[in-house]
């Protein structure tokens, strides 16, 4: 790593950048080329998203990650962000429009086409409570749950919108109890300890015990 920091460019101290730049390898940027010249537009950190893909394509992605920077002289860091539970809307056809007022229903693998229910991957029923916030398709859709009952979970939207198939679910309310790492979590984090990472990133993190309990598994 000292040979990769002496060939870096040198930045006067007035231009140095005071933000880290942090880019995610995707299917458009998964290839040595465009990980080369992310490098060279800034990027500090790569983000490795371990909610998709295989391990195979990941030691792929470490390699050209590594090259790319003993090639450019540029030393960054490789993050592993484990998926965590899968808090999302489930399967449906189209979208779902949403007007302020309007009562929502969530259940887990519900069919929506045949009872009207949203669907979600992760059993809500288990977790939430009347008068938390949940919050849907990245924040857009907010909604008050009203009721809890018989595995469906009642909602009240706050706004209007639309939904889309398999967004992400916020809960800034509920409390999940530690049970956040996952079967899948584990096995990657098995599988990144005998990589070159950096980092590892866990979503859904509620208390410091969430942290402390990764590392002791770490």
């Amino acid at each position: 790593m000292t040979d990769v920091t002496n060939r870096a460019p040198i930045v006067p101290i007035e231009q140095f950048k005071r933000t880290k730049i942090i880019v995610t390898i995707g299917p458009s940027t998964s290839n040595y080329k465009s990980i080369l010249a992310m490098m060279k537009a800034g990027a500090n950190g790569f983000r490795l998203n371990f909610s998709h893909g295989t391990h195979e394509e990941r030691v792929e992605q470490i390699e050209w990650i590594r090259k790319a920077s003993k090639a450019y002289g540029k030393p960054v860091a490789i993050i592993q962000d484990l998926q965590g539970p899968k808090i999302r809307l489930g399967d449906f056809d189209g979208i779902i429009n949403v007007r302020i007022g309007q009562s929502l229903t969530f259940k887990y693998k519900a069919i929506y086409e045949e009872t009207g229910i949203i669907p979600t991957q992760y059993d809500l029923a288990k977790k939430v409570k009347r008068g938390e916030r949940l919050y849907l398709f990245d924040g857009r859709i907010q909604t008050t749950i009203t009721t809890v009952k018989d595995g469906t979970v009642y909602a009240r939207a706050e706004n209007d919108g639309i939904l889309v198939k398999r967004k992400g679910i916020n809960l800034p309310d509920t409390d999940f109890g530690g049970d956040i790492i996952t079967k899948k979590d584990k096995a990657d984090m098995t599988f990144g300890s005998t990589q070159d990472i950096d980092y590892v990133a866990l979503s859904f993190i509620q208390h410091a015990r969430d942290i402390v309990k990764v590392r002791t598994m770490l």
